[in-house]
């Protein structure tokens, strides 16, 4: 009788360690997630804000190394959201980054029609792409990103 107390008690100690261990892995994992999409977010609030400006000043010669520091910050949100990706695997998980995915083609494409009107001078153009299409995609990136 006494061994078999014995050897629940060892048991149960140890499917608590495993539990316990279990649930700080599934904690840091978490942590490291919503560390990446905060980053993603912060990362695509530059990109939309370096955009506006660059709109809203005259650049001129400046412009290059702001492009730069966009096409930066656009690189470092698809690796971003690629070890997302990799890392989850419930499908769950991979539904909610697919839609962020998406989302972010759409703000892409429409950032790339403002900085593109930019570059050209049609700054009317740039102005108006901005305030419709972009705000738009930003607004339903964001939401994807905030689920």
């Amino acid at each position: 009788m006494l061994l078999a107390t014995v050897v629940v008690a060892a048991l149960g100690r140890s499917a608590l360690r495993s539990l316990s261990v279990g649930a700080l892995v599934t904690g840091v994992k978490r942590a490291a997630a919503i560390e990446r999409a905060r980053d993603v977010r912060d990362n695509t609030s530059q990109v939309a804000s370096a955009i506006r400006d660059v709109l809203l000043a005259d650049m001129g010669e400046d412009y290059a190394e702001e492009r730069k520091r966009i096409d930066a910050l656009r690189t470092a949100v698809v690796a971003l959201l690629d070890k997302t990706t990799q890392a989850e695997t419930s499908a769950e998980a991979r539904e909610l980054i697919g839609q962020v995915v998406e989302a972010r083609k759409a703000f892409a494409a429409s950032s790339g029609r403002v900085v593109e009107a930019e570059m050209t001078g049609a700054v009317d153009l740039a102005n108006g792409y901005m305030k419709t299409e972009l705000r738009g995609a930003q607004t339903v990136y964001f939401a994807a990103i905030e689920k």
